[in-house]
Parts: structure tokens; C-alpha cells; sequence
């Protein structure tokens, strides 16, 4: 867990540069002509004054740059939390993920238990020793689209653990193939793991949650949510479902349930190396030289949105492919552009 000095340390760290730009801006913009002579002729020797002017406005550029952005942060993290703070003790928290047998939700279930906080996963298959042996992670046998399964597990969790203040429908299965080669119940199969089984998760752990006006939903979502390569058209049309499930969500308890404490995140990460895509996509993906992420790049930054306490989202995963979440608002030419550069992949 973060410590107050380590929180001040990175606050800090994350102001310093605005600090000196502004300092360096300031002086050159407010100061008298004669102060700032002086401090030209003072540096005279190691930097001319054209090139000290040249620094002095591109500093100014960065100052106002920075400046903008961590207003616009404020704003938008303001926004989507309904300008409302809320206390997480992590000691008392239980955390729920589907599908952690392996995976993100695998490493995730780990990373959290392995910080001391009470986990419980819903999997087919049983956790690995490794996970097993944490005496504060429990693992319930449940196939995500069994609702009645999902029912009679739902009873039992918050029987022996309570009601899950966290929830991260992390559960989800990738297809390979053309829209006119797949058969209707590999269709079904998908969008009820990779969607419909979310509502039903929603339907059995959100209401406590809203009653408390606590807790936090994370919907683990995909890059796949903004962009359609051919060939993936079923896997991204749950993507595209979970994404506005994750909006109407949001709204819905903003303005029918009143819960302005509860959370609510979704992650979207471009490929990353997981079993889902090892024996399909994964191959063509090296030989083409298509950047992979890496588990542990992924679920770091998921772990640290549960621990923010904050609704955050959409978070895309690597950052710099953050300019596909507005993809729709440019030009079509432009638009067209972007979705052929995530041209379409042989899968093996």
C-alpha cells in the first residue's frame, strides 16, 4: 500500500516539471526589463540571448501544455466520479474476479491477494497451487454462462465472504475467422461469455453495492472496443457491447440509483500475450512484427485502477494508443486511414 510519503513523493515528482516551467515562464512574462537584462548578461557566457529567448518560449509552450493537460485530468476524473470522493480500506474490501484461472485475471487475483487483500474468483478450472496456496484467495467452480450457476455461486460468496465490494468481469474468450464462416452458436457462445454473462454478474452483486453507495465495477474490455480488423468482427462486436454496457452503467447509477460512490472502469488493452490468443493470433502477430504487450504490463496498470478507488476509463493499454477512443469523431478519410493500419491478421 502507498504511504503518505511515498503519495507526496510522487506527487511531487509528477508537479516538478509544471513548477519550473512556470517559475522560468513567469519570471521572463511578470519580472522588470532591467531583472531580466541582468539575468541575460549573467548567462551571457554559457548561452546566447537569442537562444536563451528561443528556451525561454519554448518553456513557456511546455508550461501551458502541462498545465492544460493536468486541468483537463481533474476535470475529467471529477466528472466521472460525480465529484464525490470515497474511502476504500483495503482490509475490509472483497474483490471478485471472473475467470482467473489463468491469464489477466490469473495475475490479478495474485497481485491483489499477494497485498493482503480477501480475493474470490469464479473459474471452470481450479486455481494453480500457487494462487491456491493464499490463505486470503478463494476460488469457486463456475461456468460464467451457467446463470443458474452463476446464481447459486453468488448465494454462496456472499454467504461465507459477504458482498463483493469490487467486481472485475475480467472473463472473456477470443474467435478467429470471417463473418461468413462462423457458425451462429460459436457466435452465441462468445457474445454470452464475453457479454451477456456481465449483466447477469451486474444483476447478482451490483444491488448491494448501490444500497451502500460502495463499490467498484471493472469491465476488462479490448483496444478491440474502438477498432475492427477483419477477421475479428465477433470478437470486436462484444467489445464495441461492453463498451456501451460500461456507459449505460454508468448513467443508470448516476441517475436512476442515485449511487454516486460507486465505481465503475473499463480497461481496454491491445494485444497482450495471454493463452486467449497463444494457438490463434499470436504467431501471425510476432511475424508481423505487431508490438505485444505483456501480462504483467497489463494487470499492473488494472491493479492500479482497483486501488485508486476512482472510476477511470476508457484506460487503454499501451497509453500512446490512447487517440483510438475518438476514433468516430474524425474525418472519415482519417478514420479509414487508422482502421487499415490495424490491418487485417492470418490467424494461425
Amino acid at each position: 500500500m502507498a504511504t503518505p510519503s511515498s503519495s507526496f513523493g510522487a506527487l511531487l515528482s509528477a508537479s516538478l516539471p509544471l513548477v519550473i516551467s512556470g517559475l522560468i515562464s513567469g519570471f521572463f512574462s511578470y519580472t522588470s526589463v532591467e531583472l531580466q537584462q541582468y539575468v541575460i548578461e549573467m548567462l551571457a557566457p554559457y548561452v546566447s540571448p537569442s537562444t536563451l529567448r528561443f528556451s525561454v518560449a519554448c518553456t513557456t509552450i511546455f508550461f501551458w501544455l502541462v498545465l492544460a493537460t493536468k486541468v483537463n485530468s481533474y476535470l475529467s476524473r471529477g466528472a466521472e466520479n460525480n465529484w464525490v470522493k470515497d474511502f476504500y480500506d483495503w482490509e475490509e474490501e472483497l474483490v471478485l474476479i471472473t475467470g482467473a484461472s489463468s491469464g489477466y485475471g490469473e495475475r490479478m487475483a495474485e497481485m491483489l491477494a499477494g497485498r493482503g487483500i480477501k480475493v474470490v474468483t469464479m473459474n471452470r478450472s481450479p486455481s494453480k497451487p500457487k494462487i491456491a496456496a493464499l490463505t486470503n484467495l478463494h476460488w469457486y467452480e463456475c461456468d460464467i454462462t451457467d446463470f443458474d450457476r452463476v446464481s447459486e455461486v453468488a448465494r454462496q460468496i456472499r454467504h461465507d465472504h459477504g458482498d463483493p465490494t469490487v467486481l472485475v468481469n475480467n472473463a472473456g474468450i477470443c474467435s478467429k475467422g470471417l463473418i461468413l464462416e462462423q457458425s451462429i452458436k460459436e457466435i452465441k457462445k462468445l457474445m454470452d461469455v464475453n457479454l451477456v454473462s456481465q449483466w447477469k454478474m451486474l444483476q447478482k452483486f451490483l444491488p448491494a453495492m448501490i444500497k451502500k453507495n460502495h463499490g467498484h465495477i471493472v469491465s476488462i474490455a479490448s483496444i478491440g472496443s474502438f477498432i475492427n480488423p477483419a477477421g475479428l468482427g465477433e470478437y470486436t462486436s462484444s467489445k464495441h457491447g461492453l463498451l456501451a454496457l460500461h456507459e449505460s452503467l454508468r448513467q443508470e447509477l448516476r441517475h436512476v440509483h442515485k449511487a454516486y460512490k460507486v465505481r465503475t472502469s473499463i480497461i481496454n488493452p491491445a494485444w497482450t500475450a495471454t493463452p486467449m490468443i497463444a494457438n490463434t493470433w499470436e504467431p501471425s502477430l510476432r511475424r508481423t512484427g505487431t508490438p505485444i504487450l505483456t501480462t504483467e504490463e497489463v494487470v499492473s496498470k488494472i491493479v492500479d485502477v482497483i486501488l485508486s478507488g476512482y472510476s477511470q476509463g476508457p484506460v487503454v493499454i499501451p497509453r500512446y494508443a490512447g487517440f483510438v477512443t475518438g476514433l468516430r469523431g474524425y474525418p472519415a478519410w482519417l478514420q479509414e486511414i487508422t482502421q487499415n493500419y490495424f490491418h487485417a491478421l492470418e490467424p494461425s
